[in-house]
């Protein structure tokens, strides 16, 4: 299965703790919600993944000179894995082999999701 998403693609961001109470930054919570609006859209009528599966993924994202460029990649897989959860598949725990690429280019995600037998 191969999901594209238009969106910009946005590095999870650190959590901030007030009191007992773990918050994501505001960007980080509002790219999550856009990202599971965008997917859900395009997995009507599909049943979750249950199985383990392989990811890859490709982040485009106009460099900008004036920040430190795209963001961590890792940040950038942690931020659409945790997204995913209960829109694609079950748990990010089902991911047993993953490949991560940044691309500068137009804001775009592309997924490619594999069953593994």
């Amino acid at each position: 299965m191969k999901i594209i998403a238009e969106i910009n693609p946005v590095p999870l961001g650190r959590a901030r703790v007030v009191g007992k109470r773990a918050y994501l930054p505001a960007r980080s919570r509002q790219f999550r919600f856009a990202l599971q609006l965008l997917v859900s859209q395009k997995m009507r009528g599909r049943e979750l993944i249950t199985a383990p599966i392989k990811i890859t993924m490709h982040f485009y994202k106009k460099y900008r000179a004036e920040t430190r460029g795209y963001g961590d990649l890792d940040n950038h897989v942690k931020a659409v894995l945790d997204a995913l959860n209960g829109v694609v598949w079950q748990d990010d725990s089902q991911v047993v082999e993953l490949h991560a690429f940044k691309h500068k280019g137009d804001p775009l995600i592309e997924i490619e999701i594999e069953e593994c037998k």
